[in-house]
């Protein structure tokens, strides 16, 4: 369970460093976002999702804007909003995985020699 948690761990950090990087990149047709959200939505990892979207970022003229006026968009950039999500079902299911414990033994279920399978993983566990 816990090689499981660093392995999720280990793939989200991937991913953030690669959206970190991509998030500060200002595009200046929308059309240059799109295709950019779309190979960034194709570096996913198999236990995370990554929600891409495109957002305006308007860039304004210098200087303070006056009370009376609303402020003046100089030009629009386009940039990328990123957002990480869990894969629950795969997550959960490698959980499952990772908390089996198969343990193949002769000792027999039945007669004068039986034991229990706790009994057997109990033994095996304190050797």
């Amino acid at each position: 369970m816990q090689r499981l948690a660093r392995e999720v761990h280990a793939s989200a950090q991937e991913l953030q460093v690669v959206v970190r990087v991509e998030e500060t990149h200002e595009y200046v047709c929308q059309a240059d976002a799109e295709v950019a959200a779309a190979r960034l939505r194709a570096s996913q990892t198999p236990d995370h999702d990554l929600v891409v979207t495109v957002e305006e970022r308007p860039k304004y003229g210098r200087g303070r804007p006056s009370q009376h006026t609303p402020r003046a968009v100089k030009t629009m950039r386009y940039g990328l909003k990123c957002t990480l999500k869990e894969r629950d079902a795969t997550i959960a299911r490698q959980r499952e995985e990772a908390g089996c414990f198969v343990l193949l033994t002769n000792v027999p279920t039945e007669g004068d020699l039986a034991h229990r399978a706790g009994d057997v993983l109990k033994g095996y566990k304190n050797q």
